[in-house]
């Protein structure tokens, strides 16, 4: 029973904590699933994750200059990552909320 006590007053007392910084890896991309300092793992929706944090890329589409004195340059089209996506692996830095219920995924280390 005091091991019991012991147990809510701790659990009390950490969800009373202040947003603090933990670190995580991610384990797995569908759910993302990440590891939270070896001791757990969380995935949405008590993951909060970022638009960044998925990736994007942006398209530069092709073109070429204007000609002068029959001389023009041309740029074929390319693909340009703005950002990039988890990958499993990837150690990651997480922003717990008050309470704990929700963790940020802040970035990538």
């Amino acid at each position: 029973m005091l091991e019991e006590l012991k147990k809510v007053v701790k659990q009390t007392e950490d969800a009373n904590v202040p947003a603090r910084f933990l670190f995580g890896e991610v384990k797995k991309l569908s759910p993302l699933t990440v590891l939270v300092d070896s001791r757990f793992y969380l995935s949405p929706p008590a993951l909060v994750v970022l638009k960044e944090m998925y990736g994007h890329k942006h398209i530069v589409p092709g073109h070429s200059t204007e000609v002068a004195s029959n001389h023009s340059h041309g740029v074929m089209q390319f693909d340009s990552n703005i950002a990039e996506a988890l990958k499993v692996g990837d150690k990651v830095v997480l922003l717990r909320n008050y309470g704990g219920q929700e963790y940020l995924i802040l970035g990538r280390l």
